[in-house]
């Protein structure tokens, strides 16, 4: 982190040039392009963030095409949210699950919540999220890291491709292990029935035995329910990239802000009194500015991910310990691995916000004190340096912990209602 220099010290050609050279090298590193160029060419979101090369900012780019394409993918994954509630709704009022299937309605109808306010942002934030793009490729709390780029662009390939692969080998309609064309092909055509309302009939996946011939019907409405699937299936396996680049922004800013800021603590006794205090008063306000960017934009979204991973994990983690399909258990695992880091990054970034609190304290303890400290340490307790938003929830350990408590009650619950069910079916 470079500081402002006083007025009187003028800075040198070469101190110039070093920081240019810094300022570029910060401009290449955010991840939000990855996400939203991507889902601009999948039809998931109706723009893309444009450089423009003589003002080096970002632009809005898009087209009547794009934006039709993409609210036809919208309304194909709320139908697919639709027929899941309805699907959830019948297997709730089934006698032999009782319990499990109302935490499975309730999960179908936060997840439909989630999707609804992502698209409501998507469609009615592209300027700020334009401006939040600028500021995270101008801030001077993102140094480039060979390391954490591949590590999150393989991440983000990896969710893209499960995306592809999900509709192809029919996730949660037939078990890998049995694939089958002609399986899939009918459990494709039951779920499309379904979906469009020609049946209203819980659907049974998997079974072939002692089920007529297939039909062109058939062959209809399973290509009609896959088209559904397709959008849903991107979307679905890319909201985890988007939620990781805000985590993985926020935290590299704020480790490189407190890192540096803590090592000045010999340096700032020998300095003239309140001179590097507004410095890092000044930077400080700037790392603030960079996070409310970005939680101004995605903390209703983050929220709703925040129940929907809980709820989803509160009956489906079991399925990811025991379940026989890999494919399934490499799922569940990994939205587990990811949603972890998510969490754990967000609360260090409040952890490390914490030290940066202590220390100011600490200053303003001393014999003499320093102008203004009081103000900033009052200005850092309060502020949301993480994944968050102020008065109403953030992503700490306090809430990872309650959390992991919620989901382990719950996953308890639902191991105890098989056991019990199975009992009775024995």
């Amino acid at each position: 982190m470079s500081f402002d220099p006083p007025e009187e010290v003028q800075t040198t050609p070469k101190e110039v040039q070093v920081e240019m050279e810094s300022s570029e090298k910060n401009e290449q590193f955010h991840l939000f392009h990855w996400f939203f160029t991507t889902s601009y060419y999948l039809c998931l979101v109706p723009f893309r963030p444009f450089k423009n090369e003589k003002t080096k900012t970002y632009e809005l780019h898009t087209n009547t095409l794009q934006k039709v394409l993409c609210y036809c993918s919208w309304m194909l994954i709320m139908l697919s949210q639709l027929t899941a509630i309805r699907y959830r709704w019948q297997f709730g009022m089934s006698r032999r699950h009782p319990v499990i299937g109302y935490f499975k309605l309730f999960h179908a109808h936060v997840h439909a919540c989630m999707y609804l306010s992502l698209f409501r942002i998507l469609h009615v934030k592209s300027s700020e999220i334009i401006e939040m793009l600028n500021k995270i490729s101008t801030s001077t709390f993102l140094k480039t890291s060979g390391k954490t780029w591949w590590i999150a662009s393989c991440t983000h390939l990896l969710w893209v491709m499960l995306g592809f692969i999900a509709p192809v080998i029919g996730y949660e309609l037939i078990d890998i292990r049995k694939w089958d064309f002609e399986l899939l092909l009918r459990s494709y055509a039951t779920m499309g029935r379904f979906s469009l309302f020609v049946e209203n009939d819980q659907p049974i996946f998997g079974k072939q035995d002692g089920m007529a011939p297939l039909h062109n019907d058939d062959v209809i409405y399973a290509f009609l329910q896959f088209v559904i699937s397709v959008p849903y299936s991107f979307q679905l396996f890319t909201v985890v990239p988007l939620l990781s680049c805000c985590s993985i922004t926020i935290w590299s800013a704020t480790s490189t802000f407190v890192g540096e800021t803590l090592g000045l603590t010999s340096k700032i006794k020998s300095c003239v009194e309140g001179v590097e205090i507004e410095t890092i008063s000044k930077q400080f306000r700037e790392l603030k500015r960079l996070v409310n960017s970005i939680n101004s934009v995605w903390n209703i979204f983050c929220f709703w991910y925040l129940i929907d991973i809980v709820a989803w994990y509160s009956t489906e983690l079991d399925a990811g310990l025991v379940s026989s399909d890999y494919f399934v258990k490499f799922v569940i695992i990994s939205y587990l691995a990811s949603y972890t880091t998510l969490l754990v990054l967000s609360a260090e970034s409040f952890r490390k916000m914490g030290h940066f609190c202590q220390w100011l304290s600490g200053l303003n303890d001393e014999e003499n004190g320093y102008k203004n400290i009081g103000g900033l340490e009052r200005e850092a307790s309060s502020a949301v340096i993480g994944i968050g938003s102020k008065g109403f929830f953030q992503f700490d350990y306090s809430s990872l912990a309650q959390v992991t408590v919620v989901i382990i009650t719950y996953f308890i619950i639902s191991v105890d209602k098989s056991i019990e069910r199975l009992a009775h079916e024995i």
